[in-house]
Order: C-alpha cells, then sequence, then structure tokens
C-alpha cells in the first residue's frame, strides 16, 4: 500500500480514450441499459443577474447603481468593491462552495449566494440565489427555482463560448427541478438566459458536478428518495439552444439507480486549458460522448478502482445511452471520511464499497496531436489521491 500521505497514480491505458472516441455518433450501450428520460422545460426567460456597477477607480469602492430590468427578471441592487474571496468563504464557513475562473472573472457560490470577482479577487457584484431565480414563470413548480433552491449550485465558464453557466437544484419536498441560467456574454453581471426542467417528482439531487462538453451543458448528483440513498442521477441539456436563448432547449436525465444504487459522487469530465497546436480552447473529437468517473474504496483494500463511463446524447430521437467503458484498478487507499459520498448497504463486507466524492473537477485535455487525457484529484485519509487516465 502506497503511503497516506500521498498517492499519486498515473494510469496509461493505451488505446482507451481513442476507444471511447469510437463511439462517437454511435448509440453505444446494450438494451438492457439504463433508459433516458424527457425533463420538461417548464420556464425560459432572460433576466439580469442583478445590476451593473460602475469601474472602480483609484482603488476605491465601485458605488452600485439601480439596474435595467432584463427580460422578465426584477431590478436588484448589487453588493460591490473591494470584498475579497476570504472575507465570504470566512463569513459562511461550513457551507456548501463551488466556483469557476474565465477570462476576466471568477465567478463563486457560496453559502447561498452567487458572487462575480476580477481576477484580482475586487467583488463586482453578489446576489443572493432566490432572487437570481426570482421571476422565473411557468407552472407552479418552476418558481421553486427561488423559494426551494438547495444551497448546492454548481458554476462552469464555457470557454468554447466565452460563457457562464450556473445550475442549481430545487426541491420542495415532492417536485425535483433542475435550474438553469447562461450567460448571455462573458460577463456574469449582465444578462442571463434562464431555464427550469421538471426531472422527478420522487428523487432529491445533492452534491452536483457541472461540466462543459461541445454537445451539452453535463451534469452528475446524487439522488436521495424517501427511504434513503437512491443512487446518482445523470443529466445533460442543449447547449447549442441555450447559448442563443432558444425556448425550446432539450435535456436528457439518466435515473442510474436502474444499474446499481451503488454509484455516487461521479465526477463529469469538462474542457479546461487552452490548446496551442490549434490555437483554441481545448476540445473532444468531434462527436464524441461526454465521459464520467466513479471511484470506489473497497475496505478490505482489494479491489479498490476507477470505474469510466460514457453519456452519448440523442438530441433528436431514444437513442441517448449511459454506458461503462473500463473499470481500471488502483493501488489499495482509504477514503477520507468527510468525502464518502455513500457506503454500500449490502451484506457481504468484501462487496461493501465506499464510493469518495471525487474532489474538484475532472479535466479532460486534447493535445490535438491524438493524445488525451483525464485528470482528477480526491481526498484520502491523511493527504490526496491525484489521478491521469490517458491514452498513449
Amino acid at each position: 500500500m502506497l503511503p497516506k500521505s500521498s498517492l499519486r497514480v498515473a494510469l496509461l491505458a493505451a488505446g482507451l480514450l481513442v476507444g471511447i472516441s469510437a463511439f462517437a455518433g454511435a448509440s453505444s450501450g446494450s438494451a438492457s441499459g439504463p433508459h433516458a428520460s424527457t425533463p420538461q422545460l417548464i420556464a425560459h426567460d432572460t433576466s439580469g443577474f442583478g445590476g451593473e456597477v460602475t469601474p472602480l477607480h483609484g482603488g476605491g469602492r465601485a458605488q452600485p447603481r439601480r439596474a435595467t430590468k432584463g427580460g422578465t427578471g426584477p431590478s436588484r441592487r448589487l453588493a460591490s468593491g473591494s470584498t475579497t474571496l476570504l472575507t465570504i468563504a470566512s463569513a459562511t464557513n461550513g457551507t456548501y462552495a463551488t466556483g469557476d475562473i474565465g477570462r476576466t472573472q471568477y465567478v463563486q457560490a457560496v453559502g447561498g449566494t452567487y458572487a462575480v470577482f476580477s481576477r484580482v479577487g475586487t467583488l463586482l457584484a453578489s446576489v443572493t440565489d432566490t432572487t437570481f431565480w426570482a421571476g422565473l414563470g411557468g407552472p407552479d413548480t418552476a418558481g421553486i427555482c427561488a423559494t426551494s433552491p438547495t444551497q448546492q449550485p454548481d458554476i462552469a465558464y464555457d470557454r468554447l463560448a466565452d460563457r457562464w453557466v450556473i445550475t442549481e437544484g430545487a426541491y420542495d419536498g415532492t417536485n425535483y427541478v433542475q435550474c438553469f441560467a447562461v450567460s448571455t456574454t462573458g460577463d456574469a453581471t449582465g444578462t442571463w438566459y434562464r431555464y427550469a426542467y421538471s426531472v422527478s417528482s420522487t428523487l432529491q439531487p445533492e452534491l452536483p458536478s457541472l461540466a462543459v462538453w461541445p454537445d451539452g451543458y453535463y451534469l452528475s448528483f446524487n439522488e436521495q428518495s424517501s427511504s434513503g440513498w437512491a443512487g446518482a442521477g445523470a443529466l445533460v441539456v442543449q447547449r447549442t439552444e441555450m447559448l442563443t436563448g432558444a425556448s425550446d432547449a432539450k435535456a436528457r436525465f439518466f435515473d442510474l439507480s436502474s444499474v446499481s444504487s451503488d454509484l455516487g459522487g461521479m465526477r463529469v469530465a469538462t474542457l479546461e486549458g487552452w490548446n496551442p497546436t490549434i490555437n483554441a480552447p481545448n476540445q473532444p473529437t468531434s462527436g464524441a460522448p461526454a465521459l464520467y468517473m466513479q471511484a470506489h474504496d473497497d475496505p478490505l483494500n482489494t479491489n479498490d478502482r476507477l470505474d469510466l463511463w460514457s453519456f452519448h446524447v440523442d438530441w433528436t430521437g431514444g437513442s441517448s445511452t449511459f454506458s461503462q467503458l473500463a473499470s481500471v484498478s488502483v493501488p489499495a487507499y482509504t477514503t477520507d471520511s468527510g468525502d464518502v459520498a455513500h457506503t454500500a448497504a449490502v451484506p457481504a463486507p468484501e462487496l461493501t464499497d465506499a464510493l469518495p466524492q471525487l474532489g474538484g473537477q475532472l479535466e479532460y485535455y486534447n493535445d490535438g496531436s491524438g493524445h488525451e487525457t483525464l485528470t482528477v484529484a480526491d481526498t484520502i485519509a491523511g493527504g490526496v489521491g491525484w489521478y491521469q487516465l490517458g491514452n498513449t
């Protein structure tokens, strides 16, 4: 066993990601696999983030000014000035926090607040999640984006389009609605296209992971039902339509409890970085499916592993698939107890795996010459586990 203080695993599974690309545009998986449902789009509009602020001069505080109404969203005032990320994080210690960085801004969500910062840490705008989602019309359940947010959002910067994406689940005790917003420009303090999808009347989401892929904005999350743990879910919404504010952006959802209740803490591959070979943002082979990763910590240290799955979405028909691609053994380790998403309640002790909540992002990189890698980290007892899977 490797020392608990550190774990670095470089896994070079020859042909793995190249093989994955072969599924592009095809219906991978079998008829016995899970079947996708089609969440209903129940609300859509265009709204302001919360207002605008004047530029900072000489390091002083910017004075917020009244925003003009964008679409059906209400006008709001913004907090602004030189407040730092640390100030907000320390004020809400122990709450769920997430964020991403773009060309000129960093967007963070913590403690029920969305905040936009400059890259040097100056607070440009902030708004509560309930205010951000307020006014999103439609059926009664659409309103729970504002009234019953889970306060577990996720944020992604879309480098391919210079846009921001925020998603947050909402649950009122009966209905699960997934709320999405895509900025209309690269400025997160401007206007946003907002969407609400009715996903389930039996499941509650938690611990989401949002990712950018060319054909969609992909999401994974853990699921809870009235009887407790219910496994994992995978959801995708139609990125190209959302970027234009289209009112008919589609969604596809897999309830993975039909595969196994022993899934959870999954991460979705997202696009990071700049590819100097093509002088453009990093992106996968055209048509390649999205990739999901699941970690398993076997308490007997005989079968610790990473499972890799693909989500192929079919926007024109019913052929979307969610299929396991590979299972890769890793050196034995012990998950930090604070990061265990679920321990499988099965009678055989040797099959009782902890499902670590993989930390950070599952980053995909394609260097343009056929070499592709996936990189992710995991908090383990006494240190950090780092994994890199590649095709060469």
